[in-house]
């Protein structure tokens, strides 16, 4: 009966395991696609030359304003170098979440795979254990 018993036991651990790997695999398959993080490269890519293009656009407005000997027109520079300002800073911000998004994203990636890695040998373990267990009956 106890042979019975640790057979029955050895099954119902090895179900669990390969539920689990099922569930990672899916995980994996759901978020970690390379198109989510091409996406994410993508956006990267986009928010530094939108970066690039505020900042000439500011360097551009601070050469208009140092050249203009209108007051007015040197005071709607004014607003706008200071608008362009704050558009960089949002945008910098805005760069660096994605940074760590597509960081974030490697790693979890990594931990996923190392799960997966990690489940298919508690497996293989179990599947040898049982069989050892099966053989001796």
């Amino acid at each position: 009966m106890p042979d019975s018993r640790r057979i029955h036991q050895l099954q119902l651990e090895l179900a669990n395991l390969k539920r689990h790997r099922d569930h990672v695999r899916q995980i994996h398959a759901d978020r970690f696609t390379p198109v989510a993080r091409e996406n994410i490269v993508s956006d990267c890519r986009d928010a530094d030359s939108r970066l690039r293009e505020l900042n000439s656009q500011l360097h551009q407005y601070s050469e208009q304003r140092r050249l203009s000997r209108d007051e007015r027109h040197r005071h709607q520079l004014h607003d706008r170098i200071e608008g362009t300002k704050r558009n960089i800073q949002t945008m910098r911000h805005n760069l660096e979440r994605r940074k760590q998004r597509l960081a974030d994203h490697d790693e979890h990636r990594r931990k996923n795979e190392a799960d997966q890695h990690q489940t298919r040998m508690k497996i293989d373990r179990k599947q040898e254990e049982l069989n050892h267990v099966l053989r001796q009956r």
